[in-house]
């Protein structure tokens, strides 16, 4: 992994038990390389760390993280097929899961090369972070930490 954004986000409203944000970032991105030359294929994958509030150090568990409409964009001239954005559903807190693959199939490899997981592109599908309300017991500003895992085999 070449470069990793922060992303930053806004409480949006309320929706039954669960309280929504959005990432404020339009142009989030994972830049990931594949210099090795054999094609063998990488996954990607994520672990949203518990959040902490920055003013009594609580930890909040209870809550997901959905990646919403991301897609690969090539950087440069990449000679094989784009990795595939597989996280299509929330990913749980303190739990690795995987985001993105490359693998590697005779004659149709993928993710060779410069590639940028775009993240947070389209207003109707965002990056979200839903936590749920009943863990919220002090009003304050939550900080997390995605812990994100590059693998030299696909899953």
């Amino acid at each position: 992994m070449d470069y990793i954004s922060n992303l930053k986000f806004q409480q949006r409203g309320v929706t039954g038990n669960f309280i929504t944000a959005t990432a404020t970032n339009q142009r989030a991105f994972v830049q990931i390389s594949d210099r090795r030359g054999t094609g063998t294929g990488w996954s990607l994958l994520l672990k949203p760390e518990p959040l902490v509030g920055q003013k009594d150090a609580t930890s909040i568990e209870a809550a997901t993280l959905s990646l919403g409409s991301a897609y690969f964009l090539a950087s440069g001239a990449n000679i094989t097929k784009a990795p595939a954005f597989v996280a299509k559903s929330a990913l749980p807190m303190n739990s690795y899961s995987l985001v993105a693959r490359a693998q590697s199939v005779p004659g149709d490899r993928q993710g060779m090369g410069t590639w940028l997981l775009r993240l947070n592109t389209k207003s109707t599908d965002p990056t979200t972070l839903n936590v749920a309300s009943s863990a919220v017991t002090t009003q304050q500003n939550y900080q997390g930490t995605l812990s994100w895992l590059l693998t030299d085999a696909p899953q």
